[in-house]
């Protein structure tokens, strides 16, 4: 199908269209910013920049466009002033308006628009098993997830399927409530939240993402809640996120003092919802990750232990594998498509064609720092993959993984890197505040170098 996109450069839309990529589909993006969301997501997609939304969205973004997929909003992340939820309304019933008109007016209109809600539309319901037909709770957030699913059944009077995704907590490494844990959790210092006898209705982000393509090529519409099938009180969420890092969660969060810091916010992190996704049950849809331990043990096993972090980019060409593996046998491309800051010089390179054991020797400045580093090429399979692993330098453990996959006509580029820092909790520390951000820029700044190298 071809699907437009809103909120695509966010956490759950970056892997909802890379997913929709490999299973084929074609992609419209209509983004604030279409030169940072095309850098972002290196994909053959349509870009469209829509960046006042007092206008209707651009028009040429939804020719021949199947489906809708609506998840822009803002983050509910930080205190709840009168200025803070005016933005939360805005961002999505005024936003899926826009939509609305817009399409409205179109002679051929897409068959099916997908929203994003949030399971903030029960409340607090204590023990209370939650399905999609249960009513709506009382308080701010209830109220606008109803007003967010009223925006978009009005498509329904135009003729389109509708359907509404109520997301719970979402579980990933990169970003989202887990991501915002774990430092606490990895140094020992984490515990349950308030009494910790609230259930947390979770799922894995890689099922979330496959519920939306389930919604979307099964053409199912209504309400539907984008949870696992077995939530779990807080305390016993806490407790399995400990024995998965090897780590004590004994340390509770009182609720008093989440009260404080986050104000009204604090009814998120401490109501209680015990949400089961009955519609999803019932229409056969196959979850990978039915139980806590198992999502946590997927998301979480280079992070045992030894403070391993890792970071994944994609990055798609127009071209063979052949043709892109050759940019990459040779090693003085390296030098092009690192940052100028880094000073970047290749010293030896141990043979003449780069392969299974080949050592290269280069320096670099980090932070002004002068450091040596020395790699070793332990997996060289062309044209599919080749592996690179430090012997020195300054990490503790830097191992990089490219594949090359044969997609829609050319081939993405999966670029995986998994990385320790020494000196252990203060290390960790380091990479909160310092390392990681140095890594995802000098990913980013590969992502352009090397589409710009292999555009000319």
């Amino acid at each position: 199908m071809k699907v437009l996109v809103f909120g695509a450069t966010g956490f759950i839309g970056q892997k909802l269209v890379h997913q929709l990529f490999i299973k084929g589909h074609e992609i419209n993006i209509v983004t604030r910013n279409s030169q940072k969301a095309s850098e972002l997501l290196s994909y053959p997609f349509g870009f469209y920049q829509w960046s006042n939304t007092n206008e209707l969205p651009p028009l040429e973004a939804f020719e021949g466009v199947d489906a809708i997929i609506n998840l822009a909003g803002e983050s509910v992340i930080g205190r709840w002033t009168k200025e803070k939820k005016e933005k939360l309304k805005s961002s999505r019933i005024e936003f899926a308006q826009k939509i609305f008109e817009r399409v409205q007016d179109l002679k051929q209109k897409p068959k099916h628009y997908i929203s994003a809600s949030a399971i903030g539309y029960y409340g607090d319901r204590k023990d209370e098993i939650l399905e999609e037909s249960s009513k709506r709770g009382k308080g701010f957030m209830p109220e606008l997830c109803e007003a967010w699913e009223q925006a978009a059944h009005q498509f329904e009077k135009i003729g389109l399927k509708t359907s509404c995704l109520r997301i719970g907590i979402v579980l990933g490494i990169e970003h989202g409530a887990l991501k915002q844990m774990l430092t606490p959790f990895s140094l020992g210092l984490g515990g349950p939240l308030g009494k910790g006898k609230q259930w947390m209705s979770w799922i894995h982000i890689d099922d979330l993402v496959n519920q939306f393509i389930f919604i979307l090529e099964k053409r199912l519409e209504g309400i539907f809640n984008g949870t696992a099938p077995n939530p779990v009180r807080n305390k016993q969420f806490s407790k399995t996120l400990g024995k998965t890092l090897s780590r004590p969660a004994l340390l509770p969060a009182p609720g008093f003092a989440i009260k404080l810091l986050f104000g009204e916010m604090s009814e998120i992190v401490l109501s209680s919802q015990r949400i089961v996704p009955d519609q999803f049950l019932k229409a056969g849809f196959s979850f990978r990750y039915t139980s806590l331990s198992e999502a946590l043990y997927n998301l979480l096993r280079p992070y045992k232990n030894e403070f391993t972090y890792s970071l994944t980019t994609y990055q798609w060409f127009p071209m063979s594998k052949e043709e892109l593996f050759r940019f990459f046998s040779d090693a003085y491309n390296l030098e092009a498509i690192t940052p100028p800051w880094l000073n970047f010089e290749i010293l030896k390179v141990s043979t003449d064609e780069i392969g299974d054991g080949t050592l290269l020797d280069y320096k670099i400045k980090l932070h002004g720092l002068p450091i040596k580093w020395k790699t070793k090429i332990i997996d060289w399979s062309p044209p599919q993959k080749f592996v690179d692993n430090q012997l020195n330098g300054p990490y503790k453990l830097w191992h990089h993984t490219h594949y090359f996959e044969e997609i829609q006509g050319g081939v993405l580029m999966t670029d995986r890197v998994l990385y320790q820092i020494p000196f252990s909790i203060i290390g960790n520390f380091a990479n909160v505040f310092m390392v990681e951000k140095d890594v995802q820029k000098i990913f980013h700044f590969r992502k352009t170098e090397i589409a710009k190298l292999l555009k000319s």
